[in-house]
C-alpha cells in the first residue's frame, strides 16, 4: 500500500504543480467549505443528504472551528481546488467526515492522494486513532486495519422523547422487515 500511495503523489506532482492547504480556524472557512460543497456536488450530484444539510454543516463546522476540532483540507491542482476533506480532531482521533473530489481528475487518483496525505498529517501531528466513521465504502478498508463497528445511544427524556424513540424503533423495525 505504501508504495502505491508513493506512486500515485509521485504521478500527480509529475503532472501538476500540487499544493496542500489546511483549514482549522474561522479565517477562510466560509471559501473552503464553498469548495468542499462544489466538489462533492460534482462528484455525487444529489444522491447524498450532505448537500441537503448545507446550512447546519456550515455551522457544525464553525463550532468545530471555534472549538479547535476543525481538519478541513484542500487538495490544490495547478491553481484551482481539486479535492477537499472535511475532518475533525476528537479526543486525539482524527475522524474523516466527508470529502469532494473533482471528476475531471478522477484518473489521477486526487482523492486518494489528499485522504492519504490527511492520514500522514494526522499521524505528523500526534493523532492517536485515524478513524473513517460510519459506513462500509471498500476504500476504507484498503487502509484501515480492523472497524469497530457503529454504536448508538439514545436517552429519551419526558413523554414526548420517549414517544420519539419508540417511533424510531418502530420504523427501522419497518425497514428490516421491508428489505428482508
Amino acid at each position: 500500500m505504501r508504495e502505491q500511495v508513493r506512486r500515485r503523489e509521485r504521478n500527480l506532482q509529475r503532472d501538476h504543480e500540487v499544493a496542500y492547504r489546511l483549514v482549522s480556524g474561522t479565517d477562510g472557512l466560509d471559501e473552503a467549505l464553498d469548495d468542499l460543497f462544489r466538489l462533492h456536488r460534482l462528484r455525487w450530484g444529489t444522491r447524498t443528504t450532505f448537500g441537503r444539510t448545507e446550512a447546519f454543516q456550515r455551522d457544525f463546522a464553525a463550532a468545530a472551528a471555534a472549538r479547535g476540532r476543525l481538519r478541513l483540507w484542500l487538495l490544490d491542482l495547478d491553481g484551482s481546488i481539486a479535492a477537499a476533506w472535511l475532518g475533525f480532531l476528537y479526543a486525539n482521533a482524527e475522524c474523516y467526515y466527508q470529502a469532494g473530489r473533482d471528476p475531471a481528475h478522477e484518473s489521477s487518483s486526487v482523492g486518494f492522494v489528499l485522504l492519504s496525505h490527511t492520514i500522514r498529517a494526522a499521524v505528523e501531528d500526534g493523532a492517536d486513532e485515524y478513524r473513517f466513521l460510519r459506513g462500509d465504502e471498500p476504500f476504507k478498508y484498503r487502509f484501515a486495519s480492523g472497524d469497530d463497528g457503529l454504536e448508538t445511544i439514545v436517552v429519551a427524556r419526558g413523554a414526548a422523547g420517549r414517544a420519539a424513540l419508540a417511533t424510531g424503533r418502530a420504523m427501522r423495525a419497518v425497514r428490516g422487515a421491508l428489505r428482508r
